[in-house]
């Protein structure tokens, strides 16, 4: 593995180590489910975030498939993976609470990966497998 793929992993696991938020550079963008408009700005992504998700009943999250693509200047990496997040049924027993396909466009800024990029998709909108 590269030097910059394993520079890009540690972005990866840093964000998913609950860092996020302080990877996001200052003109960095951002689109989830809930957002109808892209949000433009660290200072607006974090209050975003901040303003809906708070699930203090989060017990494990699941990170599966893991992919990472770096450019040919090494200064700019793809990190994709499916994100599952589990809560406690009323009987203790671990369930299912959201399943999400999530991709991060990385820039190598001063010697950080910083995220210049960050979307969010449900992997499940719908009851049956559609196009449009």
């Amino acid at each position: 593995m590269q030097s910059t793929q394993v520079s890009a992993m540690r972005a990866t696991n840093f964000a998913v180590e609950g860092q996020l938020r302080c990877a996001y550079t200052d003109d960095a963008t951002y689109f989830e489910p809930a957002v109808k408009k892209m949000i433009v700005g660290k200072d607006k992504i974090i209050a975003w975030i901040d303003s809906i998700y708070f699930n203090e009943h989060i017990v494990r999250n699941e990170y599966l498939n893991p992919q990472v693509h770096v450019n040919g200047g090494g200064d700019f990496a793809l990190v994709a993976y499916n994100l599952n997040t589990y809560v406690l049924d009323e009987k203790g027993k671990e369930q299912l609470n959201c399943a999400w396909n999530t991709s991060h466009g990385y820039q190598l800024i001063d010697g950080q990966w910083r995220i210049v990029h960050s979307n969010w998709a449900l992997t499940r909108t719908a009851t049956e497998e559609t196009a449009s």
